[in-house]
């Protein structure tokens, strides 16, 4: 490992049915994923620069953490604006897979007036930060209305047709991607209204009480995964933008 990258962050799998995705803990010699396999593999990045007591934990709620991953929702938002062809072909890739990994480094070397420094560096937070901007974009242009709901056709062929897309994502994390993708696409206006929210207010809590309440088919064993408000949020806004742009391309 490079000199200046004293840390390494290391992923634990859990079920669904208890955290619903991976929880970061300090790696071990030799396992875990490597300082290289993150989105941001900066020699001289430091625990000052990174904000460690702002990081944000997939299963912790903080008022630190809402107000970091609201900071990355802005950057998120100016890169979707000033770059959004780049970042349109990063979302459009297969998740977890190296063009997608290669195509969002490269929009944030591109779009450094965004503020890019200190963006997370776990790819479920920089796909929902990139991923809201986008489902802004789109809803902004009125292509489709965003909430407006499915019939029973559009649900299963967008389902079936996301199964490429989130097909090299870890376990778990694409078992919480399903589980997502199951609420929105039956309840498009509450994941509209949560991306409205601001980013820890009581609107975009009570916004994901209800989606996850609202179609219980889609959570195993009536049991909602205990992530924070953040990943989940970061969860929503991925398969909200993915539902909009299909939406979009069916009626052009």
């Amino acid at each position: 490992m490079r000199k200046g990258i004293g840390w390494a962050l290391a992923l634990t799998m859990t079920t669904i049915g208890t955290s619903g995705v991976a929880k970061a803990q300090v790696a071990r010699p030799g396992g875990g994923l490597q300082a290289r396999d993150f989105i941001r593999p900066d020699a001289n990045v430091t625990a000052d620069r990174l904000n460690i007591r702002g990081m944000i934990r997939p299963d912790i709620t903080t008022t630190d953490g809402l107000r970091t991953y609201s900071r990355f929702i802005m950057v998120g938002r100016c890169m979707a604006g000033l770059g959004r062809k780049g970042v349109a072909e990063a979302l459009a890739s297969p998740m977890n897979a190296a063009s997608e990994r290669r195509q969002i480094l490269v929009s944030q070397e591109r779009l450094s007036s965004c503020q890019v420094t200190g963006m997370p560096n776990t790819l479920t937070l920089v796909r929902g930060v990139l991923s809201e901007g986008m489902y802004h974009k789109l809803s902004d242009e009125k292509a489709v209305d965003p909430g407006s709901p499915l019939s029973t056709s559009q649900i299963v062929r967008w389902s079936s047709e996301q199964n490429a897309l989130i097909a090299p994502l870890l376990p778990a994390d694409r078992g919480l991607t399903l589980i997502v993708d199951c609420l929105v696409v039956r309840q498009p206006q509450l994941a509209d209204q949560i991306l409205a929210a601001g980013h820890g207010s009581s609107a975009e809590q009570v916004g994901i009480n209800t989606l996850l309440k609202g179609s219980p088919q889609c959570v195993p064993d009536g049991r909602s995964p205990s992530i924070s408000r953040s990943y989940m949020r970061a969860f929503i806004a991925s398969s909200a933008y993915r539902l909009v742009r299909w939406r979009a391309g069916e009626t052009s």
